[in-house]
């Protein structure tokens, strides 16, 4: 049985990602199918019109808007390992990948920065770079029990109420208005362009 690890919306298009490959349909038809047998962790197209996934244990894939061939980045290219759970692309052309250390890194064009998410002192240990979001010179980093954000090249983190319970951030969304959500088990987070201050909403039943 496969197991949805992301869905993603585009348009006319869906893709499920999968442990077992990536479907996409198009106005509710199978259109597609990716890299059967690989365990795709998320997708995306970019500006050019190029499909990138990020995979559990291959790094990640880009094939062109053309579909003539495909690419395919790993350690041996420079990333930071094999193992990568979230892909985003900046307004810049930028390309953030997530790992399962709590690395993020950033590439643009041939040059690669790498940055590592640590939360304040005593703070629960997690793995998981479980989502990315590029907007308006911000990176967004949900993991396995916060938020961070990237900055001018600096990393920060969302200060949470000691009494609030946040699992694993499962998804970071934005709407027109450019806020940003943040979705876990329990509710969602709507996180203020400050970074500092947030609203928080808790529901019975899981998201």
């Amino acid at each position: 049985i496969d197991y949805i690890m992301n869905i993603i919306v585009d348009d006319e298009y869906l893709w499920l990602c999968t442990t077992n490959g990536c479907y996409e349909y198009k106005n509710g038809k199978l259109s597609a199918e990716y890299f059967k047998k690989f365990g795709i962790t998320c997708m995306l197209k970019d500006r050019e019109g190029n499909l990138w996934f990020s995979t559990l244990n291959e790094s990640v894939f880009m094939m062109p808007a053309n579909h003539k061939m495909m690419t395919n980045y790993n350690s041996s290219s420079g990333l930071s390992q094999e193992k990568i759970y979230s892909i985003a692309t900046g307004s810049n052309g930028s390309l953030w990948l997530g790992y399962n250390n709590g690395a993020v890194d950033e590439i643009r064009g041939t040059q690669k920065k790498t940055y590592k998410l640590q939360g304040p002192p005593g703070a629960q240990p997690f793995i998981r770079v479980t989502s990315l979001l590029a907007d308006s010179g911000v990176t967004w980093c949900g993991t396995d029990n916060r938020i961070f954000f990237i900055k001018n090249g600096k990393v920060s983190f969302l200060p949470l109420s000691k009494n609030m319970k946040v699992y694993a951030i499962k998804r970071l969304l934005m709407n027109h208005a450019h806020v940003i959500f943040a979705t876990f088990s329990y509710g969602f987070i709507e996180v203020h362009s400050d970074g500092k201050s947030y609203h928080y909403e808790q529901e019975s039943d899981s998201l």
